[in-house]
């Protein structure tokens, strides 16, 4: 988990000094995260952060970005009960 935050976090700070506009995305779930695209659960403890530049997401599975629709639509949000972006 720690390799994750401060992939976050050095992303983050990358944006900044590029000013580049991003948003960050802090998934929640009642249950754990499961990804149609990994086919598995890719998070247990219902926690799950990203960052959003324009229409792509990226996050530790998507580095190259996933459109922002199609992303969601991974990970159940909208579509699944107990599962938001905060």
């Amino acid at each position: 988990m720690g390799n994750v935050i401060s992939l976050l976090m050095l992303s983050k700070k990358m944006l900044k000094e590029n000013d580049v506009e991003y948003k960050c995305l802090k998934v929640r779930s009642k249950f754990g995260i499961y990804s149609d695209k990994a086919g598995e659960m890719i998070g247990n403890n219902g926690f799950r952060d990203a960052i959003k530049i324009g229409d792509k997401v990226c996050d530790n599975l998507t580095l190259d970005g996933m459109n922002f629709s199609d992303w969601k639509i991974d990970l159940g949000i909208d579509i699944v009960e107990g599962i938001w972006i905060e």
